[in-house]
């Protein structure tokens, strides 16, 4: 017992040494990533060592000026990009690294930005096109709203909504209501349920701003003609069912 203290006691200090002996060399990125935080990107958020990381490339950046280095880029080296933005989104959901997820998640979308990266690519460093279930029960979902919201500040004249993005990703805006409706049917929880009437609401929106009645809806939307109606799904009806509450017609089916 006492001996593996001891070994481990020598073990932290020849590390700090050699950590510190390597700030010297001209690969910061290299010598950094020789400190031990853990075999995944999540275990390196957790890592008491992170915080002795940061100081070291914060002593690093004053002697070595001009270098290009950050603890973001360090651990995307390490464990790449989208492990670590997959980490990044499950950190802020936990007490004790939601601080510091919070700001490197804003240094990693404003890089995407900086390399104008396509929501296809963030959507997919986000594991959000993966699957439906998955994304409706994920914090990627906020992680995506937050991206968005820096990219409509960088760009305004291209701006864009969640609702938008997840229904191009999905197959379509009549497949995304689809999907939103059998949410609200049949939700896997309270959080589900209240991002499905959200996403709901925001294409009801949408939908009153191009003045479309729910025989609209079916016909432009959904593609079904006036003579199948009746054919068509429960979550369809359902959809329109709602709609009708809030549609800025009188003409109902």
């Amino acid at each position: 017992m006492i001996s593996s203290l001891v070994k481990s006691g020598t073990s932290k200090i020849a590390g700090v040494v050699t950590s510190r002996a390597h700030l010297a060399s001209a690969d910061g990125v290299y010598a950094l990533n020789k400190i031990k935080l853990g075999e995944t990107a999540l275990d390196a958020l957790e890592s008491p060592n992170l915080k002795k990381l940061a100081e070291y490339i914060s002593e690093y950046k004053s002697r070595h000026l001009g270098k290009t280095i950050s603890l973001l880029r360090v651990l995307t080296t390490r464990y790449a990009d989208d492990a670590v933005a997959k980490a990044l989104v499950t950190a802020m959901g936990r007490t004790n690294t939601a601080e510091l997820a919070t700001k490197l998640q804003k240094q990693q979308m404003n890089g995407w930005l900086d390399s104008q990266k396509s929501f296809d690519y963030v959507m997919g460093k986000l594991k959000i096109a993966d699957d439906w279930n998955l994304t409706m029960s994920s914090r990627s979902l906020d992680a995506l709203d937050e991206y968005i919201k820096l990219f409509n500040v960088r760009y305004p004249l291209a701006k864009t909504d969640i609702t938008t993005e997840l229904a191009n990703c999905f197959g379509g805006e009549a497949k995304f209501a689809r999907l939103v409706a059998i949410a609200l049917q049949v939700p896997q929880s309270r959080r589900v349920y209240v991002k499905a009437e959200k996403f709901q609401n925001a294409l009801f929106k949408q939908w009153k701003d191009r003045n479309l009645d729910p025989m609209g809806v079916l016909v432009q939307v959904v593609n079904v003609k006036e003579t199948k109606v009746v054919y068509a799904s429960s979550a369809l009806k359902n959809v329109l069912e709602r709609y009708k509450r809030v549609a800025p017609s009188n003409v109902f089916l």
